[in-house]
């Protein structure tokens, strides 16, 4: 199985962050997958650019701004 598509399995039960996202691969799924967050974050951006994920900013104060990111349409298809 290759990223994208553990990504794609884990978006589609909802929206996450990639922090979330790196925390779900260190944790609960580290004994079937593991992943760092730099790669996550280079999946989610090429996943991002081939229209398989959105995502949504959500405007932080006292934090950097967090990116919330979903499986579209075609994500769904490529599953």
């Amino acid at each position: 199985m290759a990223l994208r598509n553990a990504i794609l399995a884990s978006l589609g039960n909802g929206e996450s962050s990639g922090y979330d996202l790196a925390k779900k691969f260190s944790g609960g799924v580290a004994n079937l997958w593991t992943a760092t967050s730099q790669q996550i974050y280079r999946e989610l951006e090429r996943m991002e650019n081939d229209g398989l994920v959105e995502a949504r900013t959500i405007e932080q104060t006292r934090r950097p701004n967090k990116r919330l990111f979903s499986v579209t349409e075609q994500g769904f298809e490529a599953m």
